[in-house]
């Protein structure tokens, strides 16, 4: 199996906005250096239209996580992984 990590102008700024978190005590050379290390190793996606996806969309009930569903219904991806404390799910997603 071959896994991809995925990302776009949302998820990333949820992700800067999560790493300035002041129980991860990070600097901002830190967070710096995290953020390149994801983007090193992930492709970026920019949708076709900056319109929202399908209706058909799972809605996740933390609005500021909706963007990670939303990439990857919109990148095609089959699975969701979560290690948030309220949500411990890989969900398929069906396209």
């Amino acid at each position: 199996m071959r896994l991809t990590l995925v990302f776009d102008r949302y998820t990333t700024a949820e992700l800067v906005r999560v790493l300035a978190y002041y129980q991860f005590a990070l600097t901002k050379s830190e967070r710096d250096s995290v953020l390149l290390r994801v983007m090193l190793h992930a492709q970026a996606h920019l949708p076709a239209k900056a319109a929202s996806p399908s209706g058909n969309v799972p809605q996740y009930r933390d609005p500021q996580d909706q963007c990670f569903i939303d990439l990857a219904c919109s990148s095609r991806m089959v699975c969701v992984r979560s290690y948030h404390k309220y949500s411990a799910f890989g969900t398929l997603l069906s396209h």
